[in-house]
């Protein structure tokens, strides 16, 4: 999921860092951010379709007391 990423490393270019690898840098964590985004909204949906059957399930034992 959330692998630890190494710290960047930027090359320095006349004014600052070097623009490619700033712009490298924002797209690959960008990129590792939706992956790990989708993951975990996958896992929240099959979360809460075992809540939904479990409560389901407590409702239907609730009604044979």
């Amino acid at each position: 999921m959330l692998d630890k990423m190494p710290a960047p490393s930027f090359r320095t270019s006349v004014g600052g860092y070097n623009k490619d690898d700033i712009n490298n840098y924002i797209r690959e964590t960008n990129a590792s951010f939706l992956a790990s985004s989708k993951e975990y909204e996958e896992r929240i949906r099959e979360l809460s379709t075992t809540v939904a059957q479990r409560d389901r399930t407590i409702a239907e034992l609730r009604e044979k007391l």
